[in-house]
């Protein structure tokens, strides 16, 4: 890689198909080897370490200004800041395929000549109403030649991803596979695909109606208050044996879920503090078992997908905010990955630390998208025995 340092030109070039894959794109930002190219139709970046590079959106919107092709396959791009594509003019073809996207990035919605998106083999699991709108606008802006690749995602087929569903199959749009059959996931877990959920629509959606669900709310409410005070009046300890029984039967169920108790985000500043404080405390007295980055996660694998599994198989999350964690270059995606596991499956806590930190290194925008389900426990290390109480009885307490 070192070869491209020495790379000159002597003014403008005029080229128009251009492939720099499998080379590290900051090096060629850094160097200002695009400043001479003014005419790239066609621009591929495949492995070129884009996932960080696409936090800045003025990186990439200088380079393609001019690109009607942009193909950024296999970067690990998780996130792509909004305005990123403000500046594309001549945008046909966006190909987002092998990343590792969660969902379809809103800065799309500024390419006015967009005719393909391509999202294959992503992590998406749903495509929102605006979304939605904007995608079938823009297909009559392109006179339907707009074209959608959604294959090899693993979608979710459940209430929340209801109108979803019903939009895939009366969509306009053009997509990939002419059945609009995709691979999904049950509530239960069972895979099944689009079409197949699509055809038992009623059958497997009609526990969602909100009509039947206040109905069957209210008469819960209305039986366990008269069940409550019978069983108040007539036997004096009987709410204790009914509490004991639920909090045994939810702790096996839950035992069986997850292999961690809780998993910890952290950055290179905080290492020492998790060996010699947290782990004496939380895991040797407090019999928690904890997963840490750099004690149990294995080399091999994709790392994004070695965290994401990490969050989903924890009980808990603990994010420890110091100093070094706006450099922490999984640190964003660790929170929005706790995020996602506790508003659709069954994460329990998430228990922000502020250990030396100031306001410029919370990632602020992260963490109000959910403050409400969060606590927050500004850490001092002198007096630290108040502290580890409330992170005990946040652990220890159900909710």
């Amino acid at each position: 890689m070192d070869v491209f340092r020495g790379i000159t030109f002597d003014g403008q070039v005029n080229l128009e198909h251009l492939d720099v894959s499998g080379i590290d794109a900051k090096i060629l930002i850094e160097n200002k080897f695009f400043n001479s190219f003014t005419s790239v139709s066609t621009l591929i970046m495949r492995d070129a370490n884009l996932g960080q590079i696409f936090r800045d959106s003025n990186l990439v919107s200088n380079i393609v200004s001019t690109v009607k092709t942009f193909d950024i396959s296999g970067n690990n791009i998780w996130y792509i800041n909004e305005s990123t594509f403000s500046t594309s003019k001549n945008h046909n073809h966006l190909i987002l395929m092998n990343n590792i996207l969660l969902e379809i990035p809103t800065a799309v919605t500024y390419i006015d000549t967009l005719e393909t998106l391509d999202m294959r083999l992503n992590q998406l699991q749903s495509i929102n109403d605006t979304m939605q709108s904007w995608m079938e606008s823009q297909n009559q802006r392109t006179k339907n030649k707009f074209k959608l690749y959604l294959a090899n995602n693993m979608f979710l087929c459940s209430c929340d991803s209801m109108e979803f569903i019903k939009w895939l199959f009366i969509s306009k749009l053009n997509f990939n596979i002419k059945s609009r059959n995709y691979t999904c996931q049950l509530s239960n877990g069972t895979i099944s695909d689009t079409q197949t959920v699509y055809n038992e629509f009623n059958k497997l959606f009609v526990h969602c109606s909100n009509g039947v669900w206040i109905r069957v709310g209210l008469w819960s409410l209305f039986t366990f208050i008269t069940i409550t005070i019978i069983a108040a009046i007539i036997f004096n300890f009987e709410w204790q044996i009914l509490f004991w029984i639920y909090r045994t039967f939810k702790t096996v169920i839950l035992r069986h879920k997850y292999t961690y108790d809780i998993y910890v985000s952290y950055a290179d500043d905080s290492i020492d503090w998790i060996k010699n404080e947290l782990i004496p405390k939380v895991e040797n007295s407090w019999n928690f078992k904890i997963r840490i980055e750099h004690r149990d996660i294995l080399l091999g694998d994709s790392h994004a997908d070695a965290l994401a599994n990490a969050i989903e198989m924890s009980r808990h999350v603990i994010i420890i905010i110091s100093e070094n964690y706006k450099d922490y270059p999984w640190g964003r995606f660790e929170i929005e990955r706790a995020k996602l596991e506790k508003f659709t499956k069954y994460l329990q806590k998430i228990i922000v630390i502020m250990r030396n930190a100031i306001r410029e290194d919370i990632p602020i925008a992260e963490l109000t998208k959910f403050q409400n389900d969060i606590t927050i426990i500004d850490w001092c290390d002198i007096e630290s025995t108040e502290r580890w109480n409330k992170v005990r009885l946040t652990l220890f307490t159900e909710y």
